[in-house]
């Protein structure tokens, strides 16, 4: 088994994902991305690619994890989730029609965008309110899941649709946790 930190690995996998990043810049070319045309690019051959990943569907699905990432690392404001629901939903609608929106065509960016909001979101809840049980964890999903819904309609949803719907539901979900005493629910 090949150490995934080696360097010689590390290497690799970032020259493949350059060369597919390229490839993709073309958009003539785009729909013809082959195995061979990446090791070529990327300097490997084709059994390095194997060793990274299964097929073209597995890199995609890493290329969109990767570029998810820098997208939900840029956001800023997901920090006013919990505490500033209107405040968050402002800046999540902006930047949602600013960038996220024309890639919310691909279910699979859909998907890593829904489960990295998750992620990010979980860790915030620690330092802002506490480790979520499993059922808001649960609702955390349902929420983030309808944020992305919400945002990838195309064509029938505008930035202050997403805004209003977006922060009186957060804003109601606030009255209703503050509603419960701190020992029934610690957390939303």
């Amino acid at each position: 088994m090949v150490d995934k930190q080696d360097q010689r690995w590390l290497r690799a996998e970032a020259a493949i994902l350059q060369a597919y990043s390229h490839a993709l810049e073309d958009p003539k070319h785009a729909n013809q991305i082959s195995v061979t045309s990446l090791a070529r690019e990327a300097g490997i051959n084709k059994a390095t690619f194997y060793l990274h990943y299964r097929d073209l569907a597995q890199l995609r699905g890493a290329y969109l994890s990767t570029q998810v990432a820098k997208l939900v690392e840029a956001m800023d404001y997901l920090d006013k989730f919990f505490m500033q629901p209107r405040e968050f939903a402002v800046r999540f609608s902006d930047d949602a029609f600013a960038r996220l929106a024309p890639l919310l065509e691909d279910p699979i960016f859909e998907r890593e965008l829904t489960s990295q909001l998750v992620g990010k979101l979980q860790e915030i809840a620690v330092e802002q309110i506490g480790e979520l049980d499993q059922s808001q964890t649960k609702l955390l999903w349902f929420i983030c899941g309808g944020l992305v819904t919400l945002i990838s309609v195309p064509g029938h949803t505008q930035p202050v649709e997403v805004e209003a719907v977006l922060g009186d539901f957060l804003a109601a979900l606030n009255q209703y946790r503050q509603s419960f005493s701190t020992r029934q629910v610690t957390a939303w």
